[in-house]
């Protein structure tokens, strides 16, 4: 009966979650917060002309463009670039397209910061469904800039969590150490037998016992009588 109880109790406690990132995605891990990188310092030589300019969709979409380009730019050599993109549409709904689920995750986390930002200002939604603005940026009259700041805090997010991953990664998923000492196991005597020195090693001993002796001659073999040539 104890046995049964606890049982029972084991299966209510909740699993726990299992880590999206595996040691197979630290190469992915590191190109992906470098295109990160490379985003936000896109941004960054972007807000300071763009400070003031009035957000409107052919400019996000024109600014979106530039910021892809510096992060594809981004390609280690020998790898085969994963692609990995989200979205989050007038009704906060999120949309991730990624090939791992190391990526999904660390796009999911990105675009949770543009779906908290689109549940505050839900109020002013009503000026997107009467299609007197085209999203939540134009409803609220914002700046590019103020469109700048959320996609740079989105990308901090994702660099934030990819690089907590790679630190377990690089804990977890270390090569095993070499051995402390010589291995024996394959010899047919012990160490101290020969002071540890191996058979290999050991000098081979001489033929030719008194260096003083001359070495004794080879008699050449005699040549093969040649055939008469009809």
């Amino acid at each position: 009966m104890r046995n049964a109880i606890v049982a029972l109790v084991l299966a209510a406690l909740p699993l726990p979650a299992q880590a999206p990132c595996d040691c197979i995605d630290k190469a992915d891990i590191k190109e992906r917060i470098k295109r990160d990188t490379a985003a936000i310092e896109a941004y960054g030589k972007e807000v300071v002309t763009m400070a003031m300019t009035p957000y409107t969709t052919p400019g996000r979409v024109a600014l979106q463009a530039r910021v892809n380009t510096a992060m594809t730019a981004i390609n280690t050599p020998g790898r085969i670039p994963l692609q990995a993109s989200g979205s989050t549409d007038n009704s906060c709904n999120i949309t991730v397209n990624a090939p791992t689920k190391c990526l999904e995750a660390a796009i999911r986390i990105h675009e949770k910061v543009h779906q908290d930002a689109c549940r505050a200002t839900y109020d002013q939604h009503h000026v997107i469904f009467r299609r007197k603005a085209m999203d939540r940026f134009e409803a609220l009259n914002m700046t590019m800039a103020g469109y700048i700041m959320e996609e740079v805090s989105g990308y901090q997010a994702e660099i934030m969590f990819l690089q907590k991953e790679l630190a377990r990664l690089e804990r977890d998923c270390k090569p095993p150490p070499p051995p402390a000492g010589r291995d024996y196991t394959s010899r047919g005597y012990e160490p101290d037998e020969d002071h540890g020195t191996s058979p290999s090693s050991a000098p081979a001993p001489s033929r030719n016992t008194d260096p003083t002796k001359p070495k004794p001659m080879v008699k050449p073999k005699p040549l093969p009588t040649p055939k008469p040539i009809y």
